[in-house]
């Protein structure tokens, strides 16, 4: 496969052992050195260091999913391949500084050659949306102002969901609604029914666009960091497969999943990329 990759994922920055990644005050996220003994037969123990990570699931890259709002219709313990290796297009909406307004979609640079590829596409071909904000330029230098994207406005992202209906929204900032430290500070250990229906009750407020995209099963890929992609590349192969694999033998629900992004120019095909992949895998198996 003749392509250049890009990573898309935001780093996690270090500094001095300190994170310093811009998150609202409720989402925990830690890393830490650990010492331990490996005991191996009768010898001397083995010491050897390793981290301990503490992350909410809602932070750095990651999906979140129908099942954040309540809704149980994912079953992510079968998620395949497919959904998460496919053609993608990006499009600019890039953020004036000191910007308020929520995104238009006059701010779209979405020419009619690429909104055909979604309104022509088969239902189960659709290609996933990367919106390009320029919003990861503040990511892990100015935490202030990444924390202050304007979001998306009801238009726009009704447009997006009824009429492009891409499988998977990518967007280069905190989130695709307005983040102005709306979220609540209080964390919840347990969640009651009662909390779930009010959840779905919420349409008008300020998490309006992650339940207008995840009431459709439409996945929202939060905190890509698209600094190596080219402002001429306007379509690739999009290859996030999340992090973790789960597989819930019980009534789990899992929220939110870390992801690693990677995008790939010029853009082979998602099925011959699958193949390959499958390949390799029974080489090593």
């Amino acid at each position: 496969m003749d392509a250049k990759i890009h990573d898309i994922t935001a780093p996690i920055c270090i500094n001095r052992g300190k994170v310093n990644i811009p998150r609202p005050r409720a989402l925990e996220f830690d890393i830490r050195e650990v010492g331990h003994d490996l005991i191996l037969g009768k010898g001397n123990p083995v010491k050897y260091l390793s981290n301990i990570l503490t992350i909410n699931l809602h932070m750095a890259t990651h999906y979140d999913l129908p099942s954040t709002f309540g809704y149980r219709n994912f079953p992510v313990s079968h998620i395949t391949p497919q959904l998460f290796v496919r053609r993608a297009v990006i499009v600019d909406a890039y953020v004036s500084p000191n910007r308020v307004k929520p995104l238009k979609r006059k701010d779209l640079n979405l020419t009619p050659r690429l909104e055909k590829e979604f309104t022509e596409a088969p239902p189960n071909d659709k290609p996933a949306l990367i919106l390009r904000t320029g919003m990861y330029r503040h990511w892990c230098r100015d935490p202030d102002k990444y924390m202050r994207f304007p979001g998306l406005s009801k238009d726009l992202i009704e447009w997006i969901a009824g009429d492009l209906e891409p499988p998977i929204v990518a967007i280069d900032a905190i989130s695709i609604d307005r983040t102005m430290e709306y979220r609540t500070t209080n964390m919840y250990p347990y969640v009651e029914e009662e909390f779930l229906l009010q959840v779905r009750k919420q349409e008008n407020l300020s998490l309006l666009n992650h339940d207008v995209l995840l009431r459709k099963g439409i996945l929202i890929l939060e905190n890509i960091y698209p600094e190596t992609l080219p402002q001429s590349m306007s379509t690739g192969l999009l290859i996030a497969p999340p992090i973790f694999r789960f597989d819930c033998k019980d009534d789990c629900n899992i929220h939110a999943i870390p992801a690693r992004p990677l995008l790939a120019e010029p853009s082979p095909e998602a099925d011959e990329l699958i193949r390959i992949l499958r390949d390799i895998k029974r080489m090593i198996a």
